[in-house]
């Protein structure tokens, strides 16, 4: 079975082909090429002036005219994003660390901060001032967006959304805090006494709709004009609200699962279709369409508030690993997940007949052979219709690798297994009470790496006879690479380990606590990922620097491999560098209609 603790190392996959360095590539930020637009939880939406502008995790921020076309847009540096409006002549948006961004088109965006270090979670405009608010009781308020005062909200909690109507703001948040100001700066606590969660508020030109949740998992509605009387409506029933909008006949909200929601009176809710699970964190109207957006990148649209239909693409299941045969990249993953490329940029789902996580995949002999989950191992010659092949064990299998003359496999358990063609293996071999992880044939030697609370080393002359060359205490290593000096094996908490003949090893890190799951060697520099979109780059292995990925999605594999750097992790995550050693230019733009 594939066990809580083997998911945590669920870790980097694929093959590195050969000890010779490849040819030097580096072209600067990592680009999305699956899924579409992108994978980071986008957090917001608006529209104005004929652009729709979604913002998210990681510095996203994405504009586009229809809903469907979208291009990826430059922030600096690469904070969250919570939450963006437009006011008629700019867009404004709000994030960590007291984060604003400003913009006329949506395209070219100004920095700066609030003067707070609290995250600014949603922002309200009343025609002439900003209020945003946020964690511990945040409000910060400015008539520009560009000068800001902090104002003294009276809740020492978080508040997590705030709007404007009968001529004042009102703002809620935790611990069921509901604070009113008439012009921003002098606030005021409701007297209402309540405990539960308040995650929303919307005007309907009478009232103010408050959406919650209550203890155990039920949904919460309060009605009010001015935030002193208040009329609350427990509900019978699970109510996930995000995001409040009133449409001007109807609430409308936006949740946990995928759940979008229609209310007449805040009362009486009705669920609606929509075709996906993932979590649905805003929507807009621009007049023509309503444009709901979540986690994962997920977009979905409707004309009517009813019907929704999607406006993404591309797999969103983890990854974990990554194979180049020549003229084809495969990548694989959860669920049976298998996706081919010829180019690194567009990405094609395929069938592998299999619901079992695929952990592993290498190519050699003119076939891909995966590995993964009970010890499956599938074969193919094209990579779109997949054998299982029978090898004796129930042990999840990790890794695979090839030679030139076989195919290893690795797993829990020690588990060691052979095969010249990828179809008949021979019987698995224990070599040790421990899972290995990864394994990389230099050349000249197999290096296996692993371990459950231990950092274990195994080589192999011919993948037969395995020495135990290092082994010591800790989080176990991930991955291994080499650059055709050293190899490089990485791990929990930040480890990197270095040594020039796999048998003595120094220990150093990458300058971060996160779980290394992947390296690889690029032809000019050691890149490893991780956990939350850890990145981190060396050129010899020793002296490591951080830089950003783009996403905060956990990334399991990163291989260099047919002239182009790729990483993959959850949400489906490919990313890759802007341009390879072959210069070809990765594009901005992903359309879905």
């Amino acid at each position: 079975m594939f066990t809580r603790m083997t998911k945590i190392a669920v870790i980097a996959g694929g093959f590195l082909f050969a000890a010779r360095a490849l040819t030097a590539q580096s072209c600067g930020e990592w680009l999305w090429a699956n899924p579409a637009p992108l994978g980071n939880q986008l957090s917001a939406v608006a529209f104005g002036n004929g652009l729709y502008v979604a913002v998210g995790r990681s510095g996203t921020i994405l504009a586009s005219p229809d809903g469907a076309t979208w291009s990826q847009q430059i922030s600096n540096p690469k904070v969250d994003i919570s939450d963006v409006l437009w006011t008629g002549s700019q867009f404004v948006a709000v994030g960590q660390g007291g984060a604003v961004l400003t913009s006329a088109d949506g395209q070219l965006w100004s920095f700066r901060r609030a003067g707070v270090s609290a995250t600014l979670r949603r922002i309200a405009w009343n025609g002439s001032l900003y209020v945003a608010v946020g964690d511990e009781g945040a409000v910060v308020t400015s008539p520009d967006a560009r000068a800001w005062t902090e104002r003294a909200s009276r809740t020492p909690w978080t508040l997590r959304d705030v709007a404007w109507g009968g001529g004042r703001f009102l703002a809620v948040g935790d611990t069921g805090s509901i604070v009113t100001s008439p012009d921003g700066v002098s606030w005021t606590r409701s007297t209402f006494e309540l405990i539960d969660a308040l995650a929303a508020v919307a005007w309907d030109g009478s009232r103010f709709l408050i959406a919650g949740s209550s203890f155990p998992d039920f949904g919460l509605a309060l009605s009010t004009a001015d935030g002193i009387g208040v009329a609350a409506y427990s509900l019978d029933y699970h109510l996930s609200i995000k995001s409040l909008v009133w449409t001007g006949a109807e609430f409308l909200s936006a949740g946990d699962f995928g759940q979008i929601l229609s209310s007449p009176d805040g009362i009486r809710w009705t669920a609606r279709a929509t075709p996906t699970r993932a979590g649905l964190t805003d929507l807009v109207w621009n007049g023509r369409e309503y444009l709901a957006v979540g986690s994962k990148g997920v977009v979905l649209a409707s004309g009517d508030g009813r019907e929704w239909s999607a406006r993404f693409g591309g797999l969103r299941n983890a990854l974990t690993a990554v194979a180049w045969s020549g003229s084809l990249h495969v990548a694989v993953g959860a669920a049976g997940s298998v996706m081919t490329s010829t180019d690194g940029i567009t990405w094609t789902p395929q069938t592998s007949g299999t619901r079992n996580w695929i952990l592993g995949v290498a190519h050699g002999g003119s076939r891909f052979v995966a590995v993964g989950e009970e010890g499956m191992i599938l074969t193919s010659e094209d990579a779109r219709s997949w054998s299982r092949q029978s090898t004796g064990t129930r042990e999840v299998l990790y890794d695979v690798g090839w030679d030139g003359s076989r195919f290893i496999a690795v797993g829990s358990g020690g588990t060691v297994l052979s095969s010249s063609d990828g179809l008949a293996w021979s019987p698995p071999r224990q070599i040790y009470a421990n899972s290995l992880h990864r394994i990389l044939w230099n050349g000249s030697i197999w290096v296996a790496v692993g371990g459950l609370q231990a950092r274990l080393v195994f080589t192999s002359p011919d993948g037969v006879t395995w020495t135990r060359r290092f082994g010591i205490t800790g989080g176990g290593f991930f991955d291994v690479a080499w650059d055709g000096l050293r190899f490089v094996a990485v791990g929990a908490d930040g480890a990197v380990y270095s040594s020039a003949d796999a048998i003595s090893w120094t220990e150093g890190n990458a300058g971060t606590t996160r779980t290394l799951f992947g390296i690889t060697w690029s032809g000019s520099r050691f890149v490893a990922v991780g956990g939350s979109g850890v990145r981190a780059e060396s050129p010899d292995g020793s002296a490591w620097t951080l830089r950003e990925s783009g996403t905060e999605n956990d990334l399991h594999a990163v291989r260099f491999q047919g002239g182009r750097l790729l990483a993959l992790g959850g949400a489906g995550t490919v990313l890759g560098e802007g341009c390879g050693s072959k210069g070809i230019r990765m594009s901005r733009v992903n359309s879905f209609r």
